[in-house]
């Protein structure tokens, strides 16, 4: 069964170090805690604001993580008074089972209800 998990971080600033390190710990993170592997990715999608424009999260994936599946990077739609520097995520996975969706550091607050709490060592970089 295919299904979507939903994640956010925010970006520290417009740099391509952050803007990597930032899409490196959110798609670790929900591979972590939805116990992925490369085979079950069908594709990952990331937007980020129009504040990020250093580096593409995409890359970041395949030369830290080594993933090999469709990516896509998109800007996300900017409206007025949401949050700035964050980069989010739709990665489409094969999956039997229940998802947990991933939003980390000030990303929380954008979906408290789906999104969960932060490990403790996540804590530490926000």
């Amino acid at each position: 069964m295919i299904k979507a998990i939903r994640g956010a971080i925010d970006v520290k600033e417009n740099t391509k170090e952050a803007i990597f390190d930032a899409a490196e710990m959110l798609v670790t993170e929900i591979i972590r805690k939805n116990e992925l592997n490369e085979k079950s990715i069908v594709n990952i999608m990331f937007t980020m604001t129009q504040d990020l424009s250093k580096a593409f999260p995409s890359q970041a994936v395949r030369e830290r993580i080594g993933l090999d599946v469709p990516l896509i990077d998109l800007e996300q739609k900017y409206v007025e008074g949401a949050m700035k520097k964050c980069l989010r995520v739709m990665m489409l996975v094969e999956t039997q089972k229940e998802i947990k969706h991933i939003y980390l550091g000030k990303a929380v607050n954008l979906r408290k209800d789906i999104g969960g709490k932060n490990d403790s060592y996540l804590k530490k970089r926000c």
